[in-house]
């Protein structure tokens, strides 16, 4: 017999019934979901606000757009926006930071971190 695991769990106590719809919903916006996207960002842009002078301007400037953009588009859902766009919109926002981080910050103990995390 095959143990259920925690996301599993979460997922059948939020979403009773599975559609694609929920499965979006759940993996990208949901704010309960620690996993999800959306809260990924949140979490991203309060570690980054703790540490806001140890980052440069465009790296800060990122992860607050980011989390600015992601808020708008979770008030319009990811079927508005469309399924593709929101995920190419993930994905060019991820580049952007790492472009941002790779390019403008020292070369210290802060970067070796946010490399650490990367590779987790």
């Amino acid at each position: 017999m095959l143990s259920r695991t925690a996301s599993e769990l979460f997922w059948m106590a939020r979403y009773p019934q599975f559609s694609m719809a929920n499965l979006i919903n759940f993996f990208a916006l949901d704010s309960d979901n620690p996993s999800s996207i959306y809260s990924c960002v949140e979490m991203a842009w309060n570690n980054a606000h703790a540490v806001r002078g140890s980052l440069s301007a465009e790296v800060w400037e990122c992860i607050n757009t980011t989390r600015i953009q992601l808020r708008t588009l979770r008030q319009k859902g990811v079927e508005e926006v469309g399924i593709d766009a929101f995920f190419d919109w993930v994905k060019d926002r991820a580049h952007l930071f790492r472009g941002a981080v790779f390019g403008t910050l020292l070369r210290n103990d802060a970067l070796c971190f946010i490399r650490i995390g990367t590779l987790i």
